[in-house]
């Protein structure tokens, strides 16, 4: 399929896993929840969803330019773990493993995050 990933719901397939290695920052911060969503109309009752972004201490959207600084900006979005883990909790998923990567920059991190749909039987350690 290629299509635009905020537009899901015209997809009629039931998916094991969804995987989204960062596409969030060019979703919205106030689009997210709508998105989560789709993504959890999608998943099967024993899904689960891969998310990797980048955080900030607080959501917000920016101009992000090449590092050329030639061409035209992106808004880009960035989100705080708070809010990211409060929107999976509040669109049926449960948090089952996180985690935070350093970057270049002394305000971002990179976070990787796995969540199931709620009341599903956590991951093992080893998987």
């Amino acid at each position: 399929y290629e299509l635009d990933m905020r537009d899901l719901d015209e997809l009629n397939d039931q998916f094991d896993r969804i995987c989204c290695s960062f596409g969030l920052p060019y979703i919205a911060v106030d689009e997210l929840p709508l998105w989560l969503e789709s993504i959890e109309k999608r998943l099967a009752s024993k899904g689960r969803i891969y998310l990797s972004t980048m955080i900030k201490l607080k959501s917000s959207a920016e101009l992000v330019f090449a590092n050329s600084g030639e061409g035209k900006g992106i808004l880009t979005s960035y989100y705080s773990k708070d809010y990211l883990r409060k929107t999976l909790k509040d669109c049926g998923f449960t948090v089952e493993k996180e985690a935070f990567f350093e970057t270049d920059s002394t305000d971002i991190q990179d976070y990787a995050v796995v969540a199931s749909k709620k009341d599903q039987k956590p991951l093992e350690d080893n998987v």
